[in-house]
């Protein structure tokens, strides 16, 4: 499927509903299908997801909301995603209901024919009634009021600092983390490219407030990721504590797909600051996973914190929309 082809093309003007369907599964390493520690998570539950409207596909950033019950993701086709997740009362998957989608504009280019460069969302973080999408190849962070009734949002661009936009095409902001309550950085957004310049150089971030007065965005820092191994950061998100935790993945012919996830100490976020943690678990070819983009966390009916994983296909009968669970004990 040509994902252009369905950004330029067919891009309805207001919500309509799909029907999504969910291929749930028990085990994350098909070979240990007991298994269920992978370093410090618990494997709970996962699903692939499925579709035949063709808009469908290509998640890259999601939020949550109603304790799990309900996703609202966003596509690099340029879509929002609103869906229901049924489950058991052991918080397993059953199906996926009342899907509907809606075409999400950055406040760039056309909004009916909109090519995919200006709408390549990329993230989604939520802070109330806000949600903030960083969409990667213009390098644009765009606010939007949460309004779940009719999915359709109008964007407010955030100014962004001159240095955002002098990372190269396609390799700009790829992930957005919100510092919740009570950390140092409270309320800022934390911005991180997919790379840096060459894979000998560390990947940029910029720390953002993104309430800085009068609408503004105000810089308030920068920082960098080391990097290693070929692994590209895709997501991020801030734990209880303060932890940075960053999705990384990697693909190559020869190895195939592969993802990591690291975790940074909250007291090593600051200005000028060269990021680096632990690698808490890696997987692979042996797991159930794919391209691995969206990540997100919630608190399940039993208090325990959980940290949901989503591929993106690329719009490829090749790929699936992978969704995955895991509990973080103490997370």
């Amino acid at each position: 499927m040509n994902f252009r082809t369905i950004a330029e093309e067919s891009r309805p003007v207001g919500a309509f509903a799909i029907s999504v369907s969910a291929t749930p599964f028990t085990d994350f390493e098909p070979q240990s299908p007991e298994k269920r520690d992978f370093g410090p998570f618990l494997f709970k539950t996962g699903a692939y997801l499925q579709s035949t409207d063709p808009n469908f596909g290509g998640l890259s950033g999601m939020q949550f909301l109603d304790q799990g019950k309900r996703l609202l993701a966003v596509s690099d086709a340029g879509f929002w995603l609103d869906i229901t997740i049924g489950r058991d009362r052991d918080g397993m998957i059953t199906g996926l209901t009342a899907a509907r989608m809606a075409p999400i504009y950055s406040g760039l280019g056309p909004r009916l024919k909109t090519p995919k460069y200006y709408v390549d969302a990329e993230s989604l973080v939520r802070d109330g009634d806000d949600l903030y999408a960083a969409f990667e190849e213009i390098n644009v962070i765009a606010r939007y009021r949460l309004d779940l009734a009719t999915l359709v949002m109008e964007p407010e661009m955030l100014p962004l600092p001159e240095s955002v936009s002098q990372v190269g095409d396609n390799k700009g902001i790829e992930a957005l983390a919100l510092v919740p309550p009570g950390q140092p950085l409270a309320g800022s957004l934390l911005a991180i490219a997919e790379r840096g310049a060459s894979r000998a150089e560390p990947t940029p971030g910029w720390i953002l407030s993104p309430k800085g007065g009068a609408g503004k965005t105000v810089e308030t820092g920068t920082f960098k990721v080391k990097q290693s191994d070929g692994f590209d950061v895709t997501e991020a998100v801030i734990l209880g504590n303060g932890d940075l935790l960053l999705l990384e993945r990697r693909f190559t012919v020869a190895t195939g797909v592969a993802i990591r996830l690291r975790r940074i100490k909250a007291s090593d976020i600051t200005n000028g600051a060269l990021l680096d943690g632990p690698v808490l678990f890696q997987a692979g070819l042996a797991h159930r996973i794919d391209n691995m983009e969206a990540m997100a966390l919630y608190q399940n009916d039993q208090g325990e914190t959980v940290v949901a994983l989503l591929a993106d296909d690329n719009y490829s009968l090749l790929q699936r929309t992978v969704y995955l669970e895991f509990v973080l004990p103490n997370g």
